[in-house]
């Protein structure tokens, strides 16, 4: 009971558990398509952005939900959770990119607790399963050091962060559990 694996010369997508591929329509990644089974390649359905909309950064799978955000001219944001089995939505949230900081930060899955996390002016918290913001709050640290966070990474339940670049730049870490400021730290100036 061989089966063959088919080859694709042109691939812009991702695999998912070994069990789903997701492709895109070419670079401008405003349509996917989902496919079951990398070896039989069943095609299970086909979803479009609302207009202007473009896929920023990755899509998720996080249990039986397609998570991704896209963006309409770097000042609209929309939230999105599709079930991967239908293509159906689940939810949309639509943000308006503002400097009040009310819109979705967030990039990094906590495996743990299936929750995002992320941290630039704001540190925040979202359920990917609803799309809701479940927790957002400011530090102090961030006028006390001068924090602008751009890179974050989630490792032994803390997420990690960089601030800033050359003699201003910071590191440090953040307590998932506690949702507070571990340390912040300035890197040796030589």
């Amino acid at each position: 009971n061989e089966k063959e694996i088919k080859v694709r010369d042109h691939f812009y997508g991702s695999y998912f558990e070994g069990k789903y591929r997701i492709t895109f329509n070419g670079f401008n990644r405003k349509e996917i398509f989902f496919y079951n089974d990398i070896i039989t390649d069943t095609f299970l359905w086909h979803y479009t952005l609302p207009e202007d909309f473009k896929i920023f950064d990755s899509v998720q799978a996080i249990d039986d939900i397609l998570f991704f955000i896209s963006y309409k001219d770097n000042h609209y944001q929309l939230v999105t959770g599709l079930d991967i089995e239908t293509g159906n939505v689940l939810y949309q949230n639509q943000y308006e990119v503002t400097n009040e900081n009310n819109f979705v930060i967030t990039r990094n899955l906590n495996e743990e607790d299936k929750l995002m996390y992320g941290y630039g002016h704001v540190y925040q918290v979202l359920n990917p399963k609803t799309g809701e913001i479940i927790l957002q709050k400011e530090f102090k640290e961030n006028k006390e050091y001068d924090l602008l966070p751009s890179i974050n990474s989630i490792y032994d339940n803390k997420l990690w962060f960089v601030s800033r670049r050359g003699q201003e730049a910071k590191f440090g870490a953040i307590d998932i559990a506690t949702s507070e400021i571990d340390f912040v730290q300035s890197f040796l100036k030589l």
